[in-house]
């Protein structure tokens, strides 16, 4: 039986027997004396593979191709081998640069990745530090407010005579406060003291002959020394 037999399409047809010939046809350009003679080789199998796509000769092109094995063993045995690793080298080339490639493809990923975490950073940073600006900006505009607020009270309460916090220490004014002073008085100075050091006020009954009157209260009350 024939190596190769009809019955394929064309198209796949060709590409299986292309495979199947240049497994044995490996020779190179080193393996002849001159190009031209390599050239005359690549014809040749041109013409072999026809023949067997096309159903030309196929008898004659099987046995053609059975000698060109016998004849050629070693070589197409030594070209094989180069072939393979030629095959395998190129085989880790590819997968190097493949590996390159999805390295700088990570990289630029990962590259990507920082760069949007650190705008959002960024970003984040900026809200962070617009708020406490703001939040420092409320804070001194109250603490104005309380101290405009403070002075206001301050001024309202001021011409007092007794403010809240000196009855909450138990200060009182002196016994003839507010009361007129007469022609011949001398001008008193405001004093406070304390309830508890308070002196209670003696009898102004000038009639009273029993008790004596207080010079000072007889003074204030208009009352001259007799």
């Amino acid at each position: 039986m024939p190596e190769f037999e009809d019955g394929y399409g064309l198209g796949k047809r060709e590409l299986d027997v292309r495979k199947k010939i240049l497994r044995d046809y490996n020779k190179r350009v080193e393996d002849f004396d001159d190009e031209e003679k390599y050239n005359d080789y690549l014809e040749q199998i041109e013409e072999i593979i026809f023949n067997l796509v096309n159903g030309v000769d196929i008898d004659k092109t099987n046995e053609q191709i059975r000698e060109y094995r016998i004849a050629n063993a070693y070589l197409i045995g030594k070209n094989k081998e180069k072939k393979s690793a030629e095959d395998k080298a190129e085989g880790e080339l590819l997968d190097r640069e493949r590996r390159e490639r999805e390295q700088k493809i990570r990289k630029f990923r990962e590259d990507d990745l920082l760069a949007e975490q650190e705008r959002r950073k960024k970003i984040q940073e900026e809200e962070t530090a617009e708020l406490e600006k703001l939040e420092k900006g409320d804070k001194k505009k109250k603490k104005k407010k309380d101290k405009k607020e403070k002075k206001k009270k301050h001024k309202e309460g001021r011409g007092r005579v007794d403010s809240d916090d000196d009855l909450a220490k138990g200060y009182r004014p002196t016994p003839n406060f507010g009361m007129p002073m007469g022609p011949n008085m001398a001008a008193v100075q405001y004093v406070q003291e304390p309830f508890a050091a308070a002196p209670v006020p003696q009898q102004m009954n000038a009639e009273d002959k029993s008790r004596p009157v207080d010079p000072t209260l007889r003074a204030s009350a208009g009352v001259s020394r007799s």
